[in-house]
Formats: structure tokens, sequence, C-alpha cells
């Protein structure tokens, strides 16, 4: 709901239990975010499949929070190793709810979004862990396919102009 303080709780289109943090309305748009989770499940089934629906139903429920700031902790890089105070743009924080860093004006192809939604779904078929170190040896799941599944995602986000 425009117009009311902030931050506010937005229901993502097409997706009944879906919902998204924003704390302006400048803002990462709702409709936006539900064609770019359209876009990541349909290549995401393409690739990976979803036989059980798993990742579906996590896509259904998330929760994502989309704010300005900025976050610094201990993770990983893409290539597994361990990174310590880093500047972050997204943090998959449960199965079901992603922090992403996201500026005024910004396209949702240039946010950690889809990188995000990567772990959400590793998390939903795997049950344990959404691979915190993405290419690493220290989990399972994460291969140069799922790198590859996002930035082949976000050059259709982009030129979408998403």
């Amino acid at each position: 709901m425009r117009g009311r303080s902030f931050p506010q709780l937005v229901n993502i289109p097409s997706l009944t239990n879906a919902w998204q943090m924003i704390y302006n309305c400048e803002l990462q748009r709702e409709e936006k975010t539900a064609i770019a989770i359209a876009v990541f499940y349909l290549r995401w089934t393409e690739q990976f499949g979803d036989k059980d629906l798993k990742v579906f139903k996590s896509l259904s429920t998330i929760m994502i929070e989309w704010n300005k700031s900025r976050k610094f902790g201990t993770g990983y890089d893409v290539n597994g190793t361990k990174v310590f105070g880093g500047c972050v743009t997204g943090v998959t924080l449960s199965p079901g709810y992603i922090w992403v860093q996201s500026r005024e004006g910004q396209m949702v192809c240039e946010t950690s979004l889809i990188h995000e939604l990567v772990h959400v779904s590793l998390w939903a078929i795997g049950g344990r862990h959404g691979d915190p170190d993405h290419e690493g040896h220290k989990y399972e799941g994460w291969s140069m396919s799922h790198s590859e599944l996002i930035n082949a995602t976000n050059s259709t986000l982009c030129r979408l102009g998403i």
C-alpha cells in the first residue's frame, strides 16, 4: 500500500504467500519481483527440474527484504573461499527469507536476487543448507551450472528492463 509508513510488506503478485519488505517506494516494485521469480523458476525447471515442486513451493512462500543499506559479514565467495568482514549485497538468512541490497533505480538484474534464489532452491531440495560456499567443496549442491543459470537469468531480466 503506497502512501503508508515504512517499512511495508507488499504481496508479490501471482504468488499468494510470497511477500517483499520495502523501505521506500523507489526500491523494487512487486510486479518486477514477480516476473524475476517467474523467469528464474522457468530456467530452473528447464535445467534442473522440480519433480516434487519443492522449489516452486519455496518460491511461493518467500519473504524478500529489499534494503539500500550495506551489510558486512563473514561468508564465502563464489569459489568457496571464506571471506571475513566482507560487504555483502544479499544474504539467504533461512530457507524462506532473503535480504537483498538495492539502490533506488537499480534493476532487479543488477541485484543479487537471482543468486539468493539459487540458495533458496538448493535449500528446498537439500533440506539442510543452501550451499553457502557456492562452488566450493565444503557443502554439496552448487555447481557451475547454477552460476551459469544466474548469469543467463540476469541477462534475460536486463534485456526485459527488469
